[in-house]
């Protein structure tokens, strides 16, 4: 049942069934998703655009590729935290703070978004933001551990070298000693 006089739809104008919130009738709906699913195809396709540029070097261009998927997707904060890293690579500092603080915004929960805000606020020489980004960080749960080669959606351009974070997780087990574990003692000389 409908009101004429209550809500309309905001694409074509007809009227909303009665209790159904404001937004669009059931015939624009459909239409709508559609669209919403081929902004995310479309950001999707501009963020690995953008990878691509990145790991070929190509920065300028990665850089006009994300700021092209965050505004098809705002959702996609993985583009912005890309974003952040390609901006510090080129010292850009305070637009690299944005783009992570941006990226948190969308995804508070992302502790290795809290880690590079960090970084980058050292290199500014804000101390006690950095430390208080590092302790975002740090109080988050460990990730879910992924598979070797697997992102868990927070991926550094590879045009960029890794910091920290990225490289301690490069080290593989095999090259730390396993504690309670003696080396066999060789004889000496």
């Amino acid at each position: 049942m409908t009101d004429p006089d209550g809500p309309r739809c905001a694409r074509c104008g007809a009227p909303l069934l009665a209790g159904v919130p404001a937004g669009l009738c059931t015939r624009c709906l459909p239409s709508h998703a559609q669209g919403n699913q081929k902004n995310w195809a479309d950001a999707e396709a501009r963020f690995n655009l953008g990878r691509l540029l990145a790991a070929q070097g190509k920065v300028e261009e990665a850089i006009a590729e994300y700021l092209a998927a965050a505004e098809l997707q705002p959702e996609l904060a993985e583009a912005r935290s890309d974003l952040g890293n390609l901006l510090s690579a080129q010292r850009k500092w305070q637009e690299a703070v944005e783009a992570y603080r941006e990226a948190i915004e969308i995804k508070p929960d992302e502790a290795p978004f809290h880690y590079e805000l960090g970084l980058i606020l050292m290199k500014q020489g804000k101390r006690a933001e950095a430390i208080a980004a590092f302790r975002e960080a740090h109080a988050m749960p460990d990730p879910a551990p992924t598979s070797p080669g697997l992102s868990s959606g927070h991926c550094p351009s590879p045009a960029i070298s890794p910091g920290p974070l990225h490289r301690r997780a490069a080290i593989s087990k095999s090259s730390r000693p396993t504690p309670g574990l003696r080396r066999p003692l060789t004889p000496s000389g």
